[in-house]
Parts: structure tokens; sequence; C-alpha cells
């Protein structure tokens, strides 16, 4: 989207993100463990995961074959980033 450097006009919406102030944010998270799996550098791979899966609406499928892993390899990791965040993926975002 943004090569490089990009000019505060040339941010549009995405300005708005700049002005966020991160650290409250994780801190106001329903799930604090969220915050443990964005804040943990080892967790990486597992955040990477979840986004895929995320993006790509739960189509496991897709998912797996845009991470070129095995479909058990991904829940695997969906599983860790449940048990991590206290989330269940199963039944939505409600605590």
């Amino acid at each position: 989207m943004f090569d490089g450097v990009a000019s505060w006009s040339s941010l549009g919406p995405f300005a708005l993100l700049l002005r966020v102030d991160f650290d409250q944010l994780t801190q106001d998270l329903p799930f604090p463990g969220v915050g443990d799996l964005l804040g943990d550098p080892e967790h990486a791979v597992l955040v990477r995961s979840a986004e895929e899966f995320l993006d790509r609406a739960g189509d496991s499928g897709s998912t797996a074959q845009a991470l070129h892993v095995h479909r058990t390899t991904l829940y695997h990791r969906l599983k860790r980033v449940e048990t991590i965040t206290a989330c269940p993926w199963t039944t939505g975002w409600t605590a």
C-alpha cells in the first residue's frame, strides 16, 4: 500500500492509527491474553496464523495453503492461540 516513507497527507484514514495508544488499547482488550499473544515475539507465527485465518473468514483450507502448512498444523496453532488468549474460537468473541 505504502512504498517507503509516506507523507502525512497521503495516509488518509490510516493517520488515525498513529494517534492510537497501543499500550492502552491492549490493556483494555476483553481477553487479556491477547496482549500476551501480541507482546511476545516468540508468538509471531501464531499471530500470523490467526490473522490469516480471520482474513479468510475462517476458511482453514485456504489459510493452510496461504501459510504453506498442513491443515492439522494450522489447527494446532489456532488451538495454541485459543489457549494463550483464553478466547474461544468456536463460540465467538463473547466472554
